[in-house]
């Protein structure tokens, strides 16, 4: 399986990971096979079987390999394999699995509802934190969000962070992660921002109904303050935890 190559997204590489590679629903997969990593003999045909369908490899002569484009089961993850059929009767078989990575969602730390029209930005922090150019690679960068709440990114491996905004909430600023599957697809919280003192001042209330507003204003904020120093405390753990795996 070391000698395949599989790519995706305007010739993205897709890494290898546990006999398999990760891809999102609605990809097309295209796998490449180096005729000169082939066993000295002549070769009757080469397939792919994913999903129960058997697809011939093309042989390209500029390129000397074999190439063949598929797209992603819709049923979920799939069993897959190249057949290598010779033509003295020798067949060689090499497995492999499609599995399909759930996408990355925004939603509400209120009610854990998606949070439609939520701008998501991925930055590259290898190559000088700077948003990741993703017209190369034929996606959108950043992404603004459907009402599923949802987003995806294909990117080389490589060490990335989000940043999620929307009106009326808190941006979202995540820490560097890193990238082994060449997936980005993370949960992001956002946190409801509080309305400020100075709304409450403004608002046109008898007195003894203003000083109960801004008690509730200023119990909010202070609620607000504590989720988002919970989200730094869970962003640090995190952090703590990849470093100590790698």
């Amino acid at each position: 399986l070391d000698d395949v190559r599989f790519r995706v997204a305007n010739n993205l590489p897709l890494p290898i990971q546990s006999g398999g590679v990760d891809v999102f629903p609605g990809a097309e997969v295209h796998v490449l096979l180096p005729a000169n990593v082939l066993p000295f003999r002549p070769v009757d045909g080469i397939d792919v079987v994913v999903g129960g369908n058997v697809i011939p490899f093309i042989f390209h002569e500029g390129q000397k390999e074999f190439h063949v484009a598929f797209p992603v089961p819709q049923n979920g993850d799939a069993a897959a394999r190249i057949v290598i059929r010779f033509a003295d009767g020798f067949v060689d078989t090499v497995a492999f699995a499609v599995r399909i990575a759930q996408r990355g969602i925004v939603v509400s730390q209120e009610n854990n509802t998606p949070l439609p029209n939520a701008r998501v930005t991925l930055f590259d922090v290898r190559l000088g934190d700077v948003v990741w150019n993703a017209a190369e690679q034929g996606q959108v960068n950043p992404i603004v969000v459907g009402n599923d709440g949802m987003y995806a990114f294909t990117v080389p491996n490589g060490l990335y962070r989000l940043v999620a905004e929307l009106d009326g909430y808190r941006t979202r600023e995540t820490l560097s992660f890193v990238v082994n599957n060449g997936i980005v697809n993370q949960r992001v919280v956002l946190i409801k921002k509080a309305p400020t003192i100075e709304e409450a001042l403004q608002k046109n209330l008898p007195a003894a109904e203003k000083i109960g507003l801004i008690a509730t204003v200023v119990a909010q904020n202070v609620k607000e303050q504590t989720l988002a120093a919970g989200q730094r405390v869970l962003d640090a753990a995190k952090k703590v935890d990849e470093v100590s795996d790698n």
